[in-house]
């Protein structure tokens, strides 16, 4: 079954839940920090915590190479301290990991990346990290991660709603979907919004993910 969320950072406005809810998105993400703390992090778990039950929430923090347990200590110490309650329910534990500004320094391995997990999962037993890593930068090197895997595959035109989006990429049968190292992702990023003063209320992000019905 495919469903679809977003993945919001400070380039978007805090939206107003009902209204997240109501454009049909399952799930959400907003990045907590990694690379710096984001500003907006407690807002947004203000406006979007009344709609658990709902709406499926989480964070993402940027992983950098080196200290993976350290990091991931640092991603729950934000949430503790900006987002209270989130220890209560289901939550979506995401790594960020890509190349920033064409750095290759910046991307993390997967000896990092599997450490950063290994210690959320043993902070947090009953959640399962999911790893954003797009095939175009990781290719086969992540295979025996063992966490599931986050494509990215964005269109041309980012206009519209999420499943009007998602079918400009070829939908369920997309080229996001192929398998990659040696598994198939479990979540797919279709576009990342650009704000636009013409249309505040654009469409947010929609990001297609499967999860176990």
């Amino acid at each position: 079954m495919t469903i679809y969320g977003w993945d919001a950072s400070h380039y978007d406005a805090v939206p107003s839940g009902a209204r997240v809810t109501s454009e049909g998105f399952k799930f959400m993400t907003h990045k907590a920090g990694g690379d710096k703390n984001d500003a907006e992090l407690a807002a947004w778990w203000k406006a979007l915590k009344g709609q658990r039950g709902k709406l499926l929430l989480g964070a993402y923090w940027v992983l950098y190479p080196g200290s993976p347990t350290s990091r991931a200590d640092a991603f729950l110490a934000r949430l503790d301290s900006q987002c209270p309650g989130w220890r209560d329910g289901p939550f979506i534990l995401q790594a960020d990991c890509e190349i920033w500004n064409g750095d290759t320094s910046t991307k993390p391995g997967k000896t990092d990346i599997k450490s950063f997990c290994d210690h959320l999962k043993s902070k947090m037993p009953k959640l399962r990290p999911i790893v954003y890593a797009s095939a175009g930068q990781y290719g086969s090197s992540l295979s025996g991660l063992g966490y599931p895997l986050w494509n990215a595959r964005y269109p041309s035109s980012t206009t519209g709603y999420a499943s009007t989006i998602y079918n400009k990429v070829g939908g369920d049968k997309g080229s996001g979907w192929a398998s990659y190292s040696g598994r198939s992702p479990q979540s797919g990023s279709s576009l990342r919004r650009q704000r636009s003063p013409a249309r505040p209320h654009a469409t947010p992000t929609p990001t297609e993910a499967r999860w176990p019905s």
